[in-house]
C-alpha cells in the first residue's frame, strides 16, 4: 500500500481569557491546533502536533485587533517560543524567546516616513 501525509489545520476560535482591563481594553486568547499525519499500512500516524496561542487586543486605538504576545508549544504543551510585540501607533518592535534565545532577542524596527519597515535595529 502506497504511503501518504496529510497536514489539517484547525483553528480554535475558543477564547481561554476575556476580559477588560483598567483602561477597558479587551483581550482574548485564541488558540490554533496544527497536526500532520503520515498514512502507511492503512493507518494514520501522528507525526507532529503543535499549538500556537495568541493574545489580541481587540479594543485599540487603531480600530484593528492586533497580536500583543504568540506563544508555541508542542504536542506535550511544552513552551518552544514565545514572541512578545511591542506596539506604538505601529508595530515598534518584538523579543523573540527560545532555545537559542532563552533570554530574549529583541528586534526594533526602523520604519520610513510611510510607515515600511527599512531596517531592523
Amino acid at each position: 500500500m502506497g504511503r501518504a501525509t496529510r497536514s489539517e489545520s484547525r483553528l480554535g476560535i475558543v477564547i481561554t481569557l476575556a476580559g477588560t482591563g483598567a483602561d477597558q481594553t479587551a483581550v482574548q486568547r485564541i488558540s490554533a491546533k496544527v497536526r500532520s499525519e503520515t498514512f502507511d499500512n492503512g493507518q494514520w500516524t501522528l507525526v507532529s502536533e503543535s499549538t500556537t496561542t495568541y493574545l489580541n487586543d481587540s479594543h485599540n486605538f487603531t480600530g484593528n485587533t492586533q497580536v500583543l504576545e504568540e506563544i508555541g508549544r508542542d504536542a506535550n504543551g511544552v513552551e518552544q517560543s514565545r514572541i512578545v510585540y511591542t506596539i506604538g501607533l505601529m508595530l515598534v518592535g518584538q523579543t523573540t524567546f527560545d532555545a537559542q534565545h532563552p533570554v530574549g532577542q529583541t528586534y526594533l524596527f526602523g520604519q520610513d516616513g510611510h510607515g515600511s519597515v527599512r531596517q531592523f535595529l
